[in-house]
């Protein structure tokens, strides 16, 4: 049974690939900006849903994704030519084409290497299971060294995915929240210019932890973590809190022993800070187990 995608260029399908990647966010999740990255970071996050149900007919893992190529038909449709497999498995190969209203996966089989009897990568089944598969398909002893055959990869895809009309043009490309946080960001005060950062620019955000709480700092205005660079300008922050250098780089203040979080938010404030809407507020308690 055929596929249908509309005639469309190469740029064409890189714009509508990075309008998908900014209606979900993916350069502020994933730091994905190019089209390549965004193919990936959308697989990896199951986004991209019409993909994933074409493809998921063959098992397989996205653990190694990497983009081969974009290749555009003789007939004027034009995919993204994907691998993708586990440490353990032979990757596989497949397409992406957007088909006029939301992106679709092909699996091509002539020129592939799967295991076609259980319809799954090389490198899922016994190793007995999967030599036999590789004999009977590919006629040889194991699987191990098999690759595709590109060229017959390609020829299948052409031979499935029909071109049907123009293509429209990308989607929009706006993400009213990401939209949001870049006008934020974008008019946030100048923080490298400030030798200090008070107490009014900045939400505290306080978190219950074992043996009482801590809380982290973000920029009021728009919301984001404060970097180590700018905390260290912070002032007002009372000394009964204790700053600890996190492994990301970042700092986090501990409460003395045994103030819940609830009494954190409190003393913050109390110093002018403003309380973070997303601190989970409780008071500290001690569970005494009778033996």
């Amino acid at each position: 049974m055929p596929r249908y995608a509309p005639k469309m260029t190469e740029a064409d399908l890189v714009a509508t690939i990075q309008a998908f990647g900014a209606r979900h966010d993916l350069e502020e999740e994933w730091e994905a900006t190019t089209a390549e990255e965004i193919l990936i970071a959308g697989l990896m996050e199951g986004l991209f849903t019409g993909v994933l149900d074409d493809v998921r007919k063959i098992q397989f893992d996205f653990e190694n994704t990497e983009v081969e190529r974009f290749v555009t038909f003789d007939s004027g449709v034009t995919v993204a030519l994907i691998s993708a497999g586990g440490d353990w498995e032979v990757p596989l190969c497949f397409a992406i084409y957007y088909d006029g209203k939301r992106f679709r996966g092909y699996v091509p089989t002539d020129g592939n290497v799967f295991n076609r009897t259980l319809k799954q990568a090389y490198g899922n089944a016994d190793e007995d299971e999967d030599n036999a598969d590789a004999l009977k398909h590919f006629g040889v002893d194991s699987y191990y060294g098999l690759e595709p055959d590109f060229t017959k990869v390609l020829a299948d895809i052409a031979s499935r995915i029909e071109a049907k009309g123009e293509f429209g043009g990308a989607p929009a490309a706006v993400n009213p929240a990401a939209a949001l946080r870049k006008q934020l960001r974008d008019t946030e005060p100048d923080l490298k210019a400030m030798t200090e950062i008070t107490p009014d620019l900045v939400m505290v955000t306080a978190m219950p932890a074992a043996g009482g709480s801590y809380f982290t700092l973000k920029l009021k205005h728009s919301g984001r973590e404060l970097t180590r660079a700018e905390a260290d300008k912070v002032v007002g922050i009372p000394a009964k809190f204790t700053r600890y250098e996190m492994s990301s780089g970042e700092y986090t203040w501990y409460a003395p022993n045994g103030m819940g979080s609830r009494w954190t938010a409190g003393a913050m404030e109390k110093a002018g800070f403003t309380i973070d809407p997303e601190s989970y507020l409780q008071d500290y308690q001690v569970r005494i187990i009778r033996i």
